[in-house]
């Protein structure tokens, strides 16, 4: 069987965010396909496309800042060894 791109074209109705067969917020889109008299949908959930990749952005920040954090004071602490040495002052 070909692919006829003839053959597909939009289904009247709804596109764009609606309420799925669960009742949860979907996004997605209708194709008609004539041959057949089928309406193929298309959708992901809604709460996949938003909370996912900010749920990942807040790991990915954490672990970076952390990893700053750590490496900054790993810095600053042999930063202070070399100042010491060279800058040594007796206070007796």
């Amino acid at each position: 069987m070909e692919f006829e791109a003839e053959n597909f074209m939009y289904c009247p109705g709804e596109q764009g965010p609606f309420l799925d067969f669960g009742g949860e917020l979907a996004v997605g889109s209708p194709v008609l396909i004539p041959k057949m008299g089928w309406c193929l949908v298309v959708e992901i959930d809604y709460k996949n496309i938003i909370e996912a990749p900010i749920k990942e952005y807040k790991i990915f920040r954490i672990k970076n800042l952390l990893f700053i954090n750590v490496l900054l004071i790993v810095l600053a602490f042999f930063i202070g060894v070399i100042f010491d040495r060279k800058y040594k002052i007796n206070l007796k």
